[in-house]
């Protein structure tokens, strides 16, 4: 059996001794100061508790209710303790009394009961994770709202939250059923909404002059115009080597008048001797083309007329969708002398 020696303040080799359990018997001797167990402070001495300063030896320091006096080192440096308040901070050198925390990049958990550190990011920031408010489970999601959604406040007072509100009330006034009501303002002035004659405030519209559809209409328009000659009325001579009044002899068409693209032609002039039986009008597409008649009714029919006690001779017919050129024709069994023929082209 091995035992185990100390040396006394003599120098003397002793065996350190044990009680019965195997606890290590330590005889504290501080003469009158040393403090017997269960007995009072008034009748004993004082164990005292110290610490070094350098190489001398200090008690330490109890208030007045016996509280271990604690002296926290904040004047930087090296010893210092805590973080000097705003003191610029240096890492591995500044001091700071820290709030413990830590960062895993694969997080633990903590059983009911437990404590924990607090968690950090990556870049030193506490994470806060906020699932209840209320004892609710805050949600999400992007749906319609429940116990679990958050509900923001905003101060009716609000100038931007008025502001809005005012918009949206000139908006609504400005519906009408599933229209707008607009007014439309351009350079400075209302446009007008009626419909009668333009105004001053009448808008104006612009076609560019190379849009497909506007060309093809005035070429149309153009050839509309070419067709039509430079007149709508004038004379249906019986001869072309004769000014009217003409002599149109038997057997004998008159001169060829071109409708053109008019569609409508209305003819009236008269005879200086009967031709009770009328001249029946001839129609063709081309002007050197077949004449053909335009039906029994269709003739510079005769209407005799007294005028100043003398009989006169008066012809006229209206041709609706006439063809491009025109021709009458006398039949009548002899020469009818002063022939004069108007006409009116129209539409």
């Amino acid at each position: 059996m091995s035992k185990i020696f100390g040396e006394d303040s003599n120098g003397n080799i002793k065996a350190i001794k044990t009680d019965t359990a195997g606890n290590l018997k330590v005889n504290i001797s501080a003469g009158s100061s040393e403090y017997t167990d269960g007995a009072s402070s008034a009748s004993t001495g004082t164990l005292v508790l110290g610490a070094t300063s350098g190489s001398v030896a200090q008690s330490l320091l109890v208030d007045s209710n016996g509280r271990l006096s604690v002296d926290i080192n904040s004047g930087g440096g090296s010893n210092a303790s805590v973080y000097v308040d705003d003191a610029d901070w240096s890492a591995t050198s500044s001091s700071h009394t820290l709030i413990g925390g830590i960062f895993q990049s694969s997080e633990g958990s903590i059983t009911d009961g437990d404590t924990g550190p607090l968690r950090l990011t990556q870049n030193g920031h506490v994470k806060i994770s906020a699932d209840e408010i209320g004892g609710n489970t805050i949600n999400t999601n992007g749906g319609n709202k429940d116990t679990g959604t958050l509900t923001v406040t905003i101060a009716d007072n609000d100038t931007n939250l008025s502001a809005i509100k005012t918009s949206v009330e000139l908006l609504d006034n400005a519906v009408d059923g599933n229209y707008l009501n607009v007014n439309l303002n351009i350079a400075g002035t209302d446009v007008d909404a009626n419909s009668g004659n333009k105004s001053a405030a009448t808008p104006r519209v612009t076609i560019a002059t190379d849009d497909i559809n506007t060309l093809a209409i005035k070429t149309a328009t153009d050839a509309i115009q070419a067709g039509m000659g430079t007149g709508a009325t004038g004379e249906w001579r019986a001869s072309a080597s004769n000014p009217s009044p003409a002599t149109l002899d038997d057997d004998t068409f008159s001169d060829v008048l071109e409708v053109g693209n008019y569609k409508n032609i209305r003819a009236f002039g008269k005879f200086a001797i009967s031709c009770s039986s009328g001249m029946p009008i001839f129609g063709s597409q081309t002007s050197g083309g077949t004449y053909y008649a335009l039906g029994k009714q269709v003739k510079l029919a005769q209407q005799q007329i007294a005028i100043g006690g003398s009989n006169e001779f008066h012809c006229g017919v209206v041709i609706e969708n006439a063809p491009k050129f025109l021709k009458f024709y006398n039949n009548s069994g002899g020469n009818i002398d002063g022939v004069e023929v108007d006409f009116v082209k129209y539409m």
